[in-house]
């Protein structure tokens, strides 16, 4: 699954409130972050979960409601870079 920048710059101003210079400015970024740059926003990664699901055909078809049960024990381990490809993986 591929993540064009919009959704990596929009994230965190508008739906998280998170302005955060390691996210959304760039020249400081480049300057002062460990990984040399922006980093994506650890909920954009928690809500391409959904999304990744139906792809993968988690949930049936024809269902009429798929419900989110919530997730346990979830941690943001290491940055993610914005100009870096990821990729999800399932234990």
């Amino acid at each position: 699954m591929r993540v064009a920048s919009g959704p990596l710059a929009c994230l965190p101003t508008l739906c998280t409130g998170d302005r955060q210079w390691i996210h959304v400015d760039a020249d400081r970024a480049s300057n002062e972050s460990a990984v040399g740059g922006t980093i994506a926003h650890g909920f954009l990664g928690l809500s391409l979960i959904a999304p990744l699901g139906t792809d993968l055909g988690l949930a049936p078809v024809n269902a009429s409601a798929v419900l989110n049960y919530g997730l346990d024990n979830v941690r943001f381990l290491k940055p993610v870079n914005s100009a870096t490809a990821f990729a999800f993986s399932c234990p």
